[in-house]
């Protein structure tokens, strides 16, 4: 099925058809994990469009003005509905989070800036922000001190690496 709906994707892409920049990143990184947030709500979406999962929050997170206004609510509700898989966590997870109720005035940078925290410390190495169209309200790219943290695990299994081979070497 999903095999389909990137072939279906590419060949839109192909057609010089109206392609969002959302439907884009989803073509681009086919693990990527698609969140549509709204003011009462998240929704984990699949790649063709449908819902895999609504979560409500236990403590609203919005206001009439703001996207964001509680932090740790919004936090806890992502958290609530990502899969967590160790790999994913450790090697370059990608989140698309969509924000469906963006107010009239538009975003501010701090709440674009709130947002990709959020998606962050639910455990993302990339987080991209849309609105309801699917245009990008930040650019692709990982942030330095998440690069760092690859960099660091990295680092701890090769010094396993050696410190084991030198054990066995001992024997």
């Amino acid at each position: 099925m999903r095999d389909l709906f990137i072939a279906y994707l590419m060949s839109k892409y192909q057609q010089n058809q109206t392609f969002s920049m959302l439907q884009d990143q989803l073509v681009k990184f086919p693990d990527a994990v698609w969140v549509q947030i709204y003011k009462d709500k998240m929704q984990l979406m699949n790649m063709d469009g449908t819902i895999i999962h609504t979560l409500l929050p236990d403590v609203p997170y919005a206001h009439p003005r703001s996207i964001i206004v509680d932090f740790d609510a919004a936090s806890g509700t992502l958290k609530q509905l990502l899969p967590s898989s160790a790999m994913k966590m450790l090697f370059g997870s990608i989140a698309l989070l969509q924000i469906m109720d963006v107010p009239e005035d538009g975003l501010t940078e701090l709440e674009k800036r709130a947002l990709l925290e959020l998606g962050y410390e639910s455990k993302a190495q990339n987080v991209i922000l849309f609105d309801h169209a699917g245009n990008a309200l930040t650019k692709d790219r990982v942030p330095p001190q998440h690069q760092m943290t690859i960099i660091k695990i990295l680092l701890v299994i090769i010094i396993m690496v050696v410190l084991a081979s030198t054990w066995f070497l001992t024997l």
